[in-house]
């Protein structure tokens, strides 16, 4: 172990440049120097529209990883079960989509069961290329409540198909959906998610507008054409900056 970790920082202390996924990211990181960011991208979507049918009754969605901890899903059933009366009023639900990671799909039945939220909240098994493009289409806000988060790229997609997000700045994105006001950012903790819930449900006029902020976010930042061209412009001046040593 020891070994590794020597190997480990002659490889950082000597590199030419680290490449983090966010700011956020670099700033925790006990290296800062010769580092350049270069996000996660994503394809937007043509013709996207949002539907009526999907503000009256909204459809809160997660598609990731089930990562109990890393992801905060306990804290977000949490909250859902405080919000239970307002989402059972409003028929709105939750859909935890994806694969089990080391038992946690049965935990998250367990925790569910617990709250006794059967009723509006659903554990599902991961979904893909088409169908997940099908289940954005068909949800109304995206919910990632995590504790700490690289670049969520489950996040990113979301958007790019027009969701709002709601979000904790454990997710490392929260400043930037405040600022192009695509969605809602929360504390992590169980009360302050269930006030935001319930803040969605009874204003769904925010929805609409932070439908095609969220589209906006994603085109400006995370467009795949932004984002090569971003990390060819860094990787040329790393480049440069290693031939004028």
């Amino acid at each position: 172990v020891a070994a590794l970790h020597t190997i480990y920082k002659t490889l950082v202390y000597k590199s030419d440049a680290i490449q983090y996924l966010t700011e956020d990211e670099r700033k925790n990181s006990y290296v800062k120097h010769n580092s350049i960011i270069v996000p996660n991208g994503t394809l937007i979507p043509e013709k996207l529209e949002l539907e009526k049918d999907k503000v009256k009754n909204i459809s809160f969605v997660y598609i990731g990883r089930k990562d109990i901890h890393i992801k905060g899903i306990d804290i977000l059933l949490e909250a859902f079960s405080l919000a239970a009366n307002v989402m059972r009023a409003s028929s709105a639900t939750l859909t935890l989509y994806g694969p089990d990671r080391k038992g946690s799909f049965t935990e998250i039945d367990k925790i569910i069961s617990k709250y006794k939220i059967d009723d509006f909240v659903c554990n599902k098994d991961g979904v893909f290329d088409e169908e997940k493009e099908k289940t954005l289409k068909n949800s109304t806000v995206f919910v990632q409540t995590s504790r700490t988060e690289g670049h969520p790229i489950g996040l990113i997609e979301a958007c790019a198909h027009g969701l709002p997000v709601l979000v904790t700045p454990g997710t490392s994105v929260s400043k930037e959906v405040q600022s192009f006001n695509c969605g809602w950012v929360a504390s992590l903790s169980g009360e302050s998610i269930a006030n935001q819930i319930v803040h969605i449900i009874n204003n769904k006029a925010e929805i609409p507008k932070r439908s095609r902020n969220a589209i906006n976010y994603v085109s400006k930042l995370y467009n795949w054409d932004i984002v090569a061209k971003s990390a060819i412009n860094q990787y040329k001046s790393v480049i440069e900056n290693y031939h004028k040593k």
